[in-house]
């Protein structure tokens, strides 16, 4: 008596099937995903953000170093405040004007990781720092006889 095994050829060759095609995409997807992450410029550290802020009546600030940093705001007005993104350290060096004439000038060192490290003025100017934002206002001198 002849016995015969039947076996479903079907079966075996569709998981086969699937299994080389799950194989396939794998190997495809990896590819395509390291050379996309190669292409891809790094990730900068995100930057901090400062405020000058010129509480003075009458005088500008006037950016006289470093120029070469376009975040840096040129020019503030009295009574303006102006938002900027530092990245790095940053010392930025500004002359206190009015109608043209140098009346003072000062300095500020913004850090993106520590915040206004360093603050300077020069005339009859004071400045505070509250929360990375740098405030110049004129000091009052009286003089009594």
């Amino acid at each position: 008596m002849s016995e015969e095994s039947t076996c479903s050829r079907y079966s075996g060759s569709r998981i086969g099937m699937v299994l080389v095609l799950f194989i396939l995409l794998v190997i495809v997807t990896s590819m395509f995903n390291v050379s996309s992450r190669e292409d891809d410029p790094p990730i900068e550290s995100a930057a901090s953000r400062f405020q000058i802020i010129n509480e003075t009546s009458v005088y500008t600030f006037n950016l006289t170093s470093p120029t070469n940093i376009p975040a840096l705001p040129s020019t503030i007005r009295s009574g303006q405040s102006l938002a900027f993104p530092i990245s790095g350290t940053v010392t930025a060096s500004y002359d206190i004007r009015s109608s043209g004439v140098r009346f003072g000038s000062f300095s500020v060192t913004m850090n993106e990781d520590t915040g206004i490290t360093r603050a300077g003025t020069l005339g009859n100017f004071s400045a505070y720092i509250n929360n990375n934002n740098f405030y110049a206002y004129t000091l009052s001198v009286y003089s009594f006889a």
